[in-house]
This record gives C-alpha cells, structure tokens and sequence, in this order.
C-alpha cells in the first residue's frame, strides 16, 4: 500500500517536472524571439514599402495603360496590392459597360402585342414575325393610334433625362416622312441632334428611339415636362412625382398631369417587376417579344401605365409627403408607397435596345481563362441578355452544358421551391463534382479542377433563397453546395442581381477554402460594392460614351499575367535577400564572437599554466 502511493506521488512529481520543463521552452522561446528581432531589420519594411510604392508610378506610367480618349493612364490608389495580382484567381465583372460599350441604340418596339423595328432591313423573318407585322391597317384606326402615341408619350415623360442646349432654337423636320410598321418617322435627320444628358444610356436610347417617330422631349422647365407631336405641337405635362429607380424594385415612374387635368402614371422597367402588376390577358401578347429580344441579346423594358382618379391621387400623394418625412426607415416606406401606387396598370409595350459587345472582349475572355483564372459574371440584366453576351464573348462555348438554377427551374414539376432546389443542387453536384475528372497531380489552385464541360446560371431570386435559406436540415448544406459547382465550372453567370447579392458572392468565394485572391471589375454605382469586397477592386473613371470598358479587362489580363507576377517576384527576391543578409550576418557575428571567447579561454588557459608557482619541495 506504502509503495503504491509512492509510485503515484513519483508520477505528480514526474508530470510536474515535464509541465515546468515544457513552460520553460516556451519562455525561452520567446525570449529568443525578442532578443533575435534584429534579424528582421526596420531597413527591409522600408525597402520593401519603397519598392511597391516606386512600382505604382511604373503602372501608372506604363504606356499599355494609358487611354488616348481621355489622356490619362491607370490610377493606383494603394500600393500594397501590385505582388497580389500575379495570384488573382478570380475574376468578378459587370456586363454593362465592361464586356459591353454600354453604347445604346434603340431598335425595336412592341406595342399591343404588335413588333415594329427601326431598321431599314424590312425584308427578314424571325421566329415567325415578320420585320413589317404591325398592322398598318389597325394603327389607321383611332384606337390603334391612341396606343401608339401613348406608348410614344410614356417615353418621352418616363425617365430623368435633362437636354443640352443646342445651337438652333427649334428642330425642322422635312413633310417627307417614312412610315416603317405603322410608325412615321422623318427621313432626314434634323441639322444637329439634340443632346440628351441622363444616369443611364438607356433612357437616352428610349428618348432618341421616340424622337425617331416624330415625339421630341423638349425639356423640363420650372416642373412642366414640354414634349413635341408629329404635327409639331408642343404639349405639356405638370410634372408631380418622380418614383425613382433602385435595383432592388427595377422599375421607374412618373406621376404626370395634363392640360386638361388628367392625372397620368407611366411605368417602365424590368418585365419580371412589370408582368406581376399588370393584366394577364396583356402580359400573354407582349412575352413573347420580350423572351425573343432577350434571346438575341437585346436588353429590354416594359412600360405600363394608370389613370389615378383624384382620389386616387390624393391618397398617394399624402403617403409619399409622408414617407419623405419620416425620420426613420424612409427608403422602406418609400418602397412600400411606391408598391402600392404602381398596381393594377395597362401595359402598353416593351422595347429592345442593343448594347453592342466590346471589341476583342472574346478574345480577352480566352485570355483570362487561359492564365487561369476563372470568369465570373455578375449583372442585374436579364437571364437570356445575359446568356446571349456570353456566348458572344466565349464564356460559353456551342458544346457547353449550362446548369441553370432559376425562378423558371425552382416552379417547375409543381412542388415548393425549397425541395425543387435541394433536389436541383444535389443533382448538380453529383454531376460537376463528384463524377468530375480528378485533378491533376500538384497543381493545388482552385481552377485547376474546373470543369471545362459545365457552366452555371443563376438568378438573384434563387441566390436569396440559396444564401439565406430557411431554417432547416436541408438548407444548412445550400451555400457549400452551390459554391462547389460553382467552381467546378468553366464560368457562372449571376444574373438579376442587386448591388448587395454581388458583393455577397464576392465575399462568399473570398472566405472560402484556401482563401482565393479575388478581383472585380465595374464602371458604374451598381459595382462598388463588390469592386470594395474583393481584394483587388478596379474601376472606370472619367466615364465618356465613347470610352471602352475592354480596356479595364485588358489592364487586368497584362496586369495579372505580367506585372503583378512580377512585382510578386520582385518582393520575394528583397524579403529573401535580407532575411539571408541578416541571418548571415547574425552567423558572422556569432562566429566571431566564439572565436574570440575561444581565443580568450586558450589564453587565459596558457598564461594560467605558465605562471603557475612550484611547489616548494620538502
């Protein structure tokens, strides 16, 4: 019993011993890191910082990054991001005015359910409606041609566009007229066009298109909106309210009154925030021109309108004077009152504006992708725009299987869109992952592993509920699903999205294993966000309509590929070269300094002996 208890205190002391021992290395350990904090030198940071801030005035002088359109070159706001991107990737970008010129021009128009191009090439058929099917016969009738004016006025008071002052007091128009589908529109040019200023070349599209078929927006004048007919009248318009644009609602509005006191709502935005606040019956003649305008590439809008009863308007107006007064949550009573004014509308029409590809965008694409980075498209236009863009610039090849997780998607087979979607990613999964080929050996980046048979689709609604999902046991595992298709895919196509849903995605691939470097590009205040979130952020300044987005994504190939994997080198050569400077320094030192305890030790050991006294013999 006595040696049993002997033997567990020996142990205690034992496990004592080892616990001080243990303590005792890492007290030493870090001592020694206090008393070798020489070997990294104050001299190196400031080297190293010397170096990338030398190094962005090299990229800022660079002669492949200089813009003879505006005469500037590339504009480096920090410096400690020029060895991070020879690592970049992932590469986040917009659509508009990136891979497109964000360059408008009006080309087609559906009204009641009737196509009129504004081409001269009438002789085409596509998809069954022919170039010339509006009905000429109808528009000769007084209720066709109300259509179409109104249709025509919904343009011309339906945006924020301001006008330039032009040189000539008034614009002639010549008798002779060309009549295209129903639409007469003058076959001279007037001698200088009007200038149009707005936030977005789309509404500018909009009021060119118009003015092209004989109605003119004159301008805005102390809350009175002056538009001019084809009989060259000029009608007025008091101006009330203006609904404003956001990505969330996609959709604008303006409340109008006319001379004979008529209180007027026009409508116009994305047809999927247009379709659910108007008629069926209405929606069934125009969709199928907006699906087939979106398939060849066209962005396009629906307008709509309301006649607003007086009481009708003053109950509006009442809760909007009191929604802009509120003090907190403004925007949401805002959306709330706007919601609320734009229902039960007529819709009248739909238009299609071409934004033409950037050039060399294709081939800038295959560049990304073969440096390895992986392409990542982020836009708020719609799914077939989109997709269309796509395969213009080669994101998508002919041989590509798209794996679309969509609104479209989720309805169909008549189930909840929670099951529709675990059953969708599962299956999505299964086939870009897990029967993926293997990964080559020793390459360990991301893209790497892509495969180059699938790519993604996927719409903002979807990316909500994948995001944040409801709380349950299959939605836990959404979010890493949709991210390992995601980058087992040759590209990923987000579309409808909001400012907030791109910087997410951003953020998502950001924190995700291995900690990708990321990149984003943008030209406008839909992308700062996520040119924020990333971690190299780039953008287009002095923005001019005849500035090219491509030359933003051409910065980053050369940047990438050349100057970023050079600067990368760059550093390391300098944090090697005095690490190794100082640690053979330190070795140096140490050398010398044995030697010379050696040196003493051998002559104090010497002199001891020699000097030592004999002992006297007895």
């Amino acid at each position: 019993m006595v040696s049993k208890s002997t033997d567990i205190s020996v142990l205690m002391c034992l496990s004592v011993c080892v616990c001080v021992q243990f303590l005792k290395m890492f007290t030493d350990f870090l001592s020694f890191m206090v008393l070798f904090n020489f070997i990294i030198p104050v001299s190196m940071y400031v080297t190293v910082e010397m170096q990338k801030f030398l190094g962005s005035f090299f990229i800022t002088w660079d002669k492949d990054f200089f813009d003879p359109e505006i005469q500037e070159g590339a504009l480096v706001n920090t410096s400690d991001l020029n060895e991070e991107l020879g690592q970049v990737e992932y590469v986040f970008t917009d659509k508009t005015g990136t891979l497109t010129q964000n360059n408008m021009e009006f080309i087609e128009c559906c009204i009641d359910g009737f196509q009129y191009k504004n081409r001269q090439d009438v002789g085409s058929e596509l998809d069954g409606f022919c170039v010339t099917d509006g009905p000429v016969s109808k528009l000769q009738q007084k209720a066709g041609r109300e259509k179409e004016e109104l249709f025509l006025r919904a343009l011309c008071l339906c945006h924020t566009v301001q006008v330039k002052e032009a040189s000539t007091d008034d614009l002639t128009e010549l008798d002779q007229v060309d009549q295209v589908d129903g639409l007469e529109r003058p076959l001279t040019q007037p001698q200088e066009e009007r200038g149009f200023i707005a936030s977005s070349p789309d509404e500018v599209a909009l009021v060119k298109g118009a003015m092209q078929f004989g109605f003119t927006f004159l301008g805005l004048e102390s809350r009175t909106m002056k538009i001019k007919n084809r009989q060259n009248d000029v009608e007025s318009y008091e101006l009330l309210h203006v609904l404003n644009f956001d990505p969330v609602r996609r959709r604008m509005s303006v409340i109008v009154r006319t001379r004979t006191g008529e209180t007027l709502l026009f409508c116009k935005g994305a047809d999927s925030s247009i379709f659910p606040r108007v008629r069926p019956e209405e929606v069934d003649r125009i969709r199928t021109h907006v699906e087939r305008n979106a398939t060849e590439g066209y962005r396009t809008l629906c307008v709509a309108y309301k006649k607003l009863s007086a009481d009708e308007f003053a109950v509006a107006e009442s809760r909007l004077q009191e929604a802009r007064l509120a003090l907190q949550e403004r925007e949401a009573k805002l959306t709330a009152v706007y919601n609320q004014v734009e229902t039960g509308m007529s819709l009248i029409g739909a238009t299609a504006v071409e934004d033409r590809l950037q050039e060399e965008a294709a081939e800038t694409m295959e560049a990304l992708q073969g440096a390895g980075m992986k392409v990542w498209v982020l836009t708020g236009d719609k799914m077939e725009t989109a997709k269309s863009t796509c395969y213009a610039c080669r994101l998508f090849q002919r041989g590509t299987e798209l794996l679309e997780l969509t609104v479209r998607t989720l309805e169909e087979g008549g189930r909840r869109r929670e099951e529709r979607l675990h059953e969708l990613l599962l299956d999505y999964h299964k086939r870009a992952v897990q029967d993926a080929p293997p990964a080559k050996p020793g390459v360990t980046r991301s893209w790497a592993t892509a495969n180059q048979e699938y790519g993604f689709i996927i719409d903002g609604a979807t990316l909500s509920l994948v995001l944040n999902p409801s709380p349950d046991a299959n939605s836990s595992r959404y979010k890493s699903l949709f991210l390992q298709i995601c980058q087992n895919c040759c590209a990923v196509l987000c579309c409808r999205m909001a400012p907030l849903q791109k910087a997410q995605i951003v953020r998502m691939v950001k924190n995700s294993k291995g900690s990708p470097i990321t990149l984003s590009i943008g030209d406008g205040a839909n992308d700062v966000s996520m040119i924020l979130e990333a971690h190299v952020g780039i953008g287009k300044y002095h923005l001019t309509d005849t500035t090219y987005g491509i030359l933003l994504i051409l910065i980053t190939v050369v940047v990438a590929e050349v100057v970023g994997r050079c600067y990368f080198l760059y550093v390391s050569f300098y944090l090697y070269r005095f690490v190794l400077m100082e640690v053979s320094v330190c070795v140096c030192v140490c050398m010398c300094v044995c030697v010379c305890v050696c040196v003493w030790l051998t002559l104090t050991l010497v002199n001891t002996h020699r000097f030592k006294p004999h002992q006297s013999q007895s």
